[in-house]
């Protein structure tokens, strides 16, 4: 069973697997967490989402974060923006998110996308969420989500797929 919870120190050392999980497979960010694969101190990345949260970072949109668990297992990362910039409605949308690589191919991140637009479905018209072109699995997770196709963008020599959900 997959839920959506808060971070908090009861969860840093299944954080730290989710990191290393990352490190071990040569991927250096983690989507929708906040930035947690920069800090080596996790009270210090605890209090800097906090903070995005209440709108204390001033260069970021404030946005809620979430570890996805199954059963107990930290499997990966999602958040939500809590609105969005003229920048961000172009290139970056919504939501974030991220399965680590140990856990991938497993319905998780369909579950959890589907969890957090249950949870703010009252909350947003319409949701903005985007990806890589070739990033087939999260295509795929959008897609069963009511994703619907908007454009495809070219940002950073990336082809990124806009999609919306209503």
């Amino acid at each position: 069973m997959i839920r959506l919870v808060r971070p908090s120190e009861e969860h840093f050392s299944q954080v730290l697997k989710l990191k290393q999980d990352f490190i071990n497979n040569n991927e250096s960010r983690i989507q929708g967490s906040g930035s947690v694969d920069k800090y080596d101190d996790l009270n210090e990345w605890l209090k800097s989402i906090n903070d995005i949260e209440q709108g204390k970072n001033e260069k970021l949109v404030p946005s809620t974060y979430y570890l996805i668990l199954s059963d107990e297992e930290v499997v990966g990362t999602i958040s939500m923006r809590h609105y969005l910039t003229k920048d961000l409605e172009e290139f970056g949308g919504h939501i974030g998110y991220s399965i680590k690589p140990s856990a991938r191919r497993k319905g998780y991140a369909t579950e959890a996308l589907r969890l957090i637009l249950e949870l703010y479905k009252d909350k947003y018209d319409e949701i903005l969420i985007m990806c890589e072109d070739d990033n087939i699995a999260s295509n795929k997770t959008i897609l069963a989500n009511g994703g619907i196709l908007i454009n495809q963008i070219e940002k950073f020599g990336l082809k990124i797929n806009r999609y919306k959900i209503c």
